[in-house]
């Protein structure tokens, strides 16, 4: 990765590599108050450290065409991350270089919460049936 990118309404997201195999993207404009600036190493563009805030999100650049995403960021626009595709066929949790799933947790739960609810209803018409049985 060696270059900004710029959002279509002016926020502008700066990539600053801090390893080999990552980099932060992030929304400069939210960052209140700035933070201390750190220069990508290649072409020097100026960037901010926020993750300490957990602002930030971290992005694979072992191949410059495949972009994956690690952590959500809250973005009050589609416009804000410009990140390309995913094409490394890694069977990861993108899609297009949009934001990653966190896991499968959410489905887990959902999967439990319906169960445990059909379980209640089954539960409740049988034994409401034991009980129409007893009054007959």
């Amino acid at each position: 990765m060696e270059e900004a990118y710029f959002s279509l309404d002016g926020k502008y997201i700066i990539a600053g590599e801090t390893d080999a195999d990552s980099a932060y993207f992030f929304n400069n404009s939210i960052t209140n108050p700035k933070l201390p600036v750190w220069a990508y190493s290649d072409s020097g563009v100026p960037a901010v450290d926020i993750s300490g805030l957990g602002q930030y999100f971290i992005i694979s650049t072992n191949n410059p065409k495949s972009l994956r995403l690690y952590q959500h960021v809250v973005q009050t626009s589609p416009s804000n991350v410009i990140v390309g595709e995913d094409d490394d066929d890694d069977n990861s949790n993108e899609v297009n270089g949009r934001f990653a799933i966190p896991g499968y947790q959410i489905y887990i739960l959902v999967t439990l919460a319906i169960g445990a609810t059909l379980l209640l209803i089954s539960s409740k018409k049988t034994i409401s049936e034991k009980v129409f049985k007893l009054r007959n």
